[in-house]
């Protein structure tokens, strides 16, 4: 996981176990509270283009801590390889700040849109 100003870039690999879920987000929580007090708005770019399909119990977790973590007014843009993974992580982060994609410089394009 990077941060650079207000883009966060986090990449996943994998299954994923509740104490690797557990320590990624309390050093996300940790970085996204004192990067906020600078940057209102993140743009998050998540490459899970080497992860696994998730159990249904962490990928629970998963939505809970990111709903907890972004606002609204955050950009996430997910890329992973077409399939069940990227099925899932749909269903979880359904969102109109969410988007998913198959290739990350398509992701990083829609990082740099304009908001509406």
């Amino acid at each position: 996981m990077t941060i650079d100003g207000a883009l966060v870039c986090i990449t996943g690999h994998g299954f994923w176990s509740d104490a690797g879920v557990d320590s990624h987000f309390i050093a996300l929580r940790r970085i996204a509270a004192t990067a906020r007090l600078h940057h209102p708005r993140f743009k998050v770019l998540v490459d899970l283009r080497t992860s696994a399909v998730q159990t249904r119990a962490i990928g629970e977790r998963i939505e809970r801590e990111t709903r907890s973590i972004w606002t609204p007014a955050d950009r996430i843009a997910m890329v992973l390889r077409p399939g069940l993974a990227k099925l899932q992580m749909n269903r979880i982060v359904d969102g109109q700040n969410h988007q998913t994609f198959d290739r990350i410089d398509l992701a990083r394009q829609w990082l740099d849109r304009e908001q509406d």
